[in-house]
């Protein structure tokens, strides 16, 4: 004789299965993406804060040329405000989240933090990116 099949097992095998299948189908992790600058035609990748302290971060990258073209790159899918912090070589702040990049006029060695948010309006992860960037008089 057959043991019947209680309706509770199968309808919580169901429920596991959309569950799985939803987290696969809606995403469950964040897309992340990369910051990079270009300068004079030659493209640097900023290094992102979460794998380094900053002291690490800075001494990890290299000092990208100030050039008059510069341009920040995101490759990925952002959310918000892209906001800029801007310091000098000796960590002193010239000014924090701006929605623009502006390197002084004066010669010098700058760290810029980049913050933003990837992903979209339902869900987003918040990511942080340094670089530094050489000023030279002239």
């Amino acid at each position: 004789m057959r043991k019947p099949i209680r309706l509770f097992s199968v309808v919580s095998v169901l429920i596991i299965m959309f569950c799985f299948a939803g987290c696969s189908m809606f995403g469950s992790s964040i897309t992340k993406g990369k910051v990079s600058v270009v300068s004079g035609g030659v493209t640097f990748d900023a290094v992102a804060l979460d794998d380094y302290s900053v002291e690490s971060a800075i001494a990890s990258s290299v000092s990208i040329p100030y050039n008059s073209d510069m341009l920040i790159q995101l490759e990925g899918t952002s959310y918000g405000e892209v906001y800029y912090s801007l310091y000098d070589s000796d960590g002193s702040e010239c000014y924090s989240n701006k929605t623009q990049l502006e390197i002084p006029e004066r010669e010098g060695v700058y760290h810029c933090i980049v913050s933003l948010n990837w992903g979209d309006e339902t869900k987003s992860s918040a990511k942080s990116y340094i670089f530094s960037i050489s000023r030279k008089a002239g």
